[in-house]
């Protein structure tokens, strides 16, 4: 297993910190609501979720911790490169929600696991519009509120492997931290989540 701090043995919240957080969230979709407010219908989202396979399961690691799961490797590029960036910020804009309103999230945090098993680096680097990275990147970046514990990637391209060292001297040591590159070592993966129960059907090959 891993050392995961239970957040209830500590009653010292950062409660501003918090509110701030929410008070920016409530903007970000104010300052977009001529994308938020279109109608967003469980069709329309089932077919985003086949272009771009995004799943929040209803099971958690074995600490509580929320699960978030990206099978880029199930993605449809060619059908990502027509949509216009409203459709796959709208899509997003949806699990940030169920993040949000989660109590598992909120007390014990998220777990994001990015499966790119198969996805060529030039796939990975030209999967998203510049304008949409920049929204996401807002988005992330400060403004959703919720608490990210760690990004496991699994089965990534050497050069994304490459690419990460790189970017690992521009951002914060907190924020590298963050990041756990699995690779195929998927026994590691079922270590990190508390046991190969808790991870998700959904993960594909790789994970089976």
């Amino acid at each position: 297993g891993r050392d995961v701090v239970d957040p209830s043995a500590n009653p010292h919240y950062n409660i501003d910190r918090a509110f701030r957080r929410t008070q920016a969230f409530a903007k970000y979709g104010w300052d977009r609501r001529e994308v938020f407010n279109e109608p967003f219908s469980k069709a329309e989202f089932e077919k985003m979720r086949k272009i771009y396979p995004m799943y929040v399961p209803e099971n958690t690691t074995a600490y509580g911790e929320l699960i978030w799961l990206i099978s880029a490797n199930r993605s449809d590029k060619e059908a990502m490169q027509d949509l216009e960036v409203r459709h796959h910020l709208r899509y997003v804009w949806v699990f940030f929600h169920r993040i949000w309103l989660d109590k598992s999230c909120q007390k014990n945090g998220l777990v994001l696991l990015h499966n790119m098993e198969y996805v060529p680096f030039r796939s990975i680097m030209s999967l998203f519009p510049a304008e949409l990275k920049g929204a996401i990147g807002e988005l992330a970046n400060g403004v959703a509120p919720m608490r990210l514990n760690k990004i496991y990637i699994m089965e990534p391209h050497w050069l994304i492997k490459l690419f990460f060292r790189f970017i690992q001297m521009f951002i914060s040591k907190k924020m590298s931290s963050r990041f756990d590159m699995i690779g195929s070592d998927w026994p590691t993966l079922h270590k990190r989540l508390g046991g190969p129960e808790y991870l998700p059907s959904e993960i594909g090959k790789g994970g089976t």
